[in-house]
């Protein structure tokens, strides 16, 4: 179901024909990747190697020209050729710092899985999160927010991204920052923090209940934890020397303890099989821990009050796998892939343990749907990029 330009060539002209057949030939590889020609690409590259990371006026790359224009077969097929993906422009600019332009989180997501640099910075000291805080990215925001970007990265005079996303009140970024845990409060080399560039009354409102949100969010613990079930909460059968403690059900402790209580490293064997390993507090999972099930699914990140709560990767089974921020147990806002038992997957964005944001679906019979995502149903298809060529030329040149 992707978009097809509505028009038709007409067929039999040999001088159209001869015309088509010149244009293909003298398109450079930085135009057949902004249309995402990958048949193209790949014959340029079969032709010329060369060209794979080859640069143009201001210092960009193909893969910066398919990352603006958001094709992502011809982003693929770029990064399995090699391309450098930490490429510079001039002004310092990387192809994650393009996809901070485009709110495409989809092809932000694949950047950090191979290896983009989260906090690369610009001539000017702006990294992706900069950019994505200006254009209002929120998508984006929630992927390097969940790959590890840092939310507080300083420019060269010292801003950070949340001071440009109050100064230019854009406000879904503002919203995405603070439930990072943006500090408000970071000076710039001017003196002024983000907080002085509130500009209205309704913008004060906005910010107070997005940080009133986020403390609701740390504070909330309400949910079972992933087996369905507590800990044991018996006494102890055996302990030894090494602090090995059996119990009664099956269950075997193995770490650290404090007063009879696991606190600190350890690894707790479950009856049924599921394991945990990794930081304790009081008797409760907290602290980064990896929990592998019995049925071969695990999750691996952090948790709080014996849930999963902050930034981790949940990996399915059958190879599928989603990065992301959870709060109780429940996936917010995350992107990766999920396998459906009939073999069909989805590859994209999730928000609120749905599908939602840039995505691509594909089903078993090799039938692909990609475009946005709302509440697990396909509302808008990829736009196409020639009717903005223009448009994002400018910008993508211009940057910072």
């Amino acid at each position: 179901m992707r978009l097809l330009m509505n028009k038709r060539v007409a067929l039999g002209s040999a001088l159209l024909l001869a015309a088509s057949c010149a244009f293909a030939q003298t398109q450079t590889i930085h135009d057949a990747a902004k249309v995402g020609d990958v048949n193209r690409i790949s014959q340029i590259l079969k032709e010329d190697p060369t060209q794979l990371n080859l640069k143009v006026s201001g210092g960009s790359t193909p893969l910066h020209w398919a990352v603006l224009f958001c094709k992502t077969n011809a982003v693929r097929i770029l990064l399995a050729k090699g391309a450098d993906i930490n490429a510079e422009t001039e002004n310092g600019l990387t192809p994650l710092h393009w996809a901070a332009h485009t709110n495409d989180a989809g092809i932000a997501a694949i950047l950090m899985e191979n290896k983009a640099k989260a906090d690369a910075k610009s001539s000017k000291g702006y990294t992706p999160l900069h950019l994505a805080a200006l254009k209002n990215s929120p998508e984006v925001i929630r992927v390097l927010v969940s790959r590890g970007a840092n939310v507080d990265a300083q420019a060269n005079d010292k801003t950070t991204p949340i001071y440009w996303a109050i100064r230019k009140e854009t406000d879904k970024s503002i919203d995405e920052l603070i439930m990072a845990g943006a500090n408000l409060y970071s000076k710039a080399d001017d003196g002024t923090t983000p907080l002085h560039w509130i500009k209205s009354k309704e913008m004060r409102v906005k910010i107070d209940n997005a940080v009133a949100k986020r403390q609701e969010a740390i504070s909330a613990a309400e949910k079972p934890s992933p087996a369905n079930k507590e800990a044991p909460s018996t006494q102890f059968a055996v302990v030894s020397s090494t602090w090995t403690v059996k119990y009664p059900d099956g269950s075997l402790y193995e770490g650290l303890m404090e007063n009879k209580v696991r606190h600190g490293k350890g690894t707790l064997t479950y009856a049924n099989g599921d394991k945990y390993f990794g930081s304790w507090v009081r008797g409760r999972r907290e602290g980064l821990g990896l929990y592998s099930f019995v049925d071969g699914e695990r999750y691996d990140g952090d948790w709080l009050a014996d849930r999963m709560h902050g930034n981790g990767a949940y990996i399915f089974a059958n190879g599928g796998k989603i990065n992301g921020t959870w709060q109780n147990n429940a996936l917010v806002n995350g992107s990766g892939t999920f396998i459906f038992p009939d073999g069909s997957k989805y590859d994209g964005l999730w928000h609120n343990d749905k599908m939602w944001g840039r995505g691509t679906y594909t089903t078993a019979d090799g039938k692909v749907f990609e475009g946005y995502w709302e509440a697990n149903k396909l509302t808008t298809h990829t736009p196409a990029a020639k009717d903005e060529a223009k448009a994002k030329d400018k910008d993508a040149t211009a940057g910072r």
